[in-house]
């Protein structure tokens, strides 16, 4: 009859409560007593949008400190497949860790995070993440949230190569951060992966490539 859980969404920490009878009666710890010193997020929202290949999806939007309705806010997009399931996820304040950038940490600046979701075709994944990300941008644009005319793109690895990619399709970014992109496809066939000193094969036969 008497258990714990914890619960947690991008402004509150995951702390522990008491639950009694299906109901949360108690809270056990204060996690979230370190975000008392940040301009910490307003929230998120979610939009729809439909790609170019006729897929339903959605990106999570998580709104700058001071959000105030009607205003129009720098953002970042920040993608890797599938990221809207990231809208309740807490990130502990701090700085980006080199692959993914910490959404606190914008939003603290006054920058909205846009995280869309991506699907592929196959042979084809620079054009299906070109046809995700126009629509995904549009959809935050037209949320309300989002100036058009400063939207910034970020993406590690694999969505390094879709950034470098994207950003030669289309105008809607003011700036754009490739890391660690596959650039070189054809090179980058038959090289070594220094993490496993296998070839990169593999990649392009049966995996993200």
């Amino acid at each position: 009859d008497v258990w714990v859980t914890t619960r947690s969404t991008f402004t509150e920490a995951p702390d522990w409560w008491r639950v009694d009878g299906g109901r949360l009666t108690e809270r056990l710890t204060n996690t979230g007593a370190q975000l008392a010193g940040f301009r910490w997020s307003a929230g998120t929202r979610v939009v729809d949008y439909a790609c170019a290949h006729g897929d339903s999806l959605q990106a999570t939007v998580f709104l700058p400190a001071g959000y105030q309705p009607g205003a129009r806010y720098p953002a970042v997009v920040h993608f890797y497949e599938k990221m809207s399931q990231n809208r309740h996820q807490f990130y502990a304040p701090g700085e980006a860790n080199g692959v993914s950038i910490h959404p606190g940490m914008f939003t603290s600046r006054g920058y909205a995070v846009v995280m869309p979701d991506i699907t592929y075709r196959v042979n084809d994944p620079g054009v299906s993440a070109l046809g995700c990300m126009v629509p995904a941008v549009r959809a935050a644009v037209a949320g309300g949230v989002v100036d058009s005319a400063r939207v910034g793109i970020q993406g590690h690895s694999w969505s390094g190569y879709q950034t470098a990619f994207i950003v030669t399709q289309t105008p809607i970014f003011r700036a754009a951060v490739a890391g660690a992109p596959l650039t070189d496809l054809v090179s980058m066939y038959s090289s070594v992966y220094w993490n496993t000193g296998s070839a990169n094969q593999a990649i392009f036969q049966s995996s993200q490539g």
